[in-house]
């Protein structure tokens, strides 16, 4: 009975990885989308031609950015009927980390790209997960210490 009940438990996770990873792919439409329609130009070879101009940093942090934040996000609607309290804080924690981290970083991107400074894809996104881990760990202890507080007035 147990091992069906963990085998359960695990085909959800993987099935909320797959509809994160939809979320994830519909916003890569979406942001494919705006920048065509905001960032193209033609091609002055082949006026048939539409290039969408590269933004460097941004792009790769726009594209790769809010991939863990999707992922856990579609992990959490399938799962939280199953999930105890302290489970629920992490996914709650975690989700808000990745959209603050990917908003703290974002300016980082385009200062970056303004000023001509190069970061290749692995640095851009290595830093910009290295912050949201930081945050995340911010948002734990702080979410730590006031259940602390909370359970040392009962």
């Amino acid at each position: 009975m147990k091992t069906t009940k963990q085998l359960r438990a695990k085909i959800l996770v993987f099935a909320g990885a797959l509809l994160g990873l939809f979320f994830y792919y519909v916003y890569g439409l979406f942001l494919s989308k705006i920048k065509f329609l905001l960032f193209s130009q033609a091609d002055t070879g082949n006026p048939n031609l539409i290039v969408a101009q590269n933004l460097g940093p941004v792009d790769y942090w726009l594209d790769a950015g809010l991939l863990a934040f999707f992922i856990v996000t579609g992990i959490y609607i399938l799962n939280k009927d199953n999930l105890d309290a302290s489970e629920k804080l992490r996914d709650i924690a975690f989700m808000k980390s990745s959209l603050i981290g990917f908003i703290l970083y974002m300016p980082v991107t385009i200062i970056a790209y303004v000023s001509g400074f190069e970061l290749s894809y692995r640095t851009t996104l290595a830093v910009g997960y290295a912050l949201i881990v930081i945050v995340y760990f911010i948002i734990r202890n702080r979410n730590g210490s006031s259940n602390a507080v909370k359970h040392s007035h009962i």
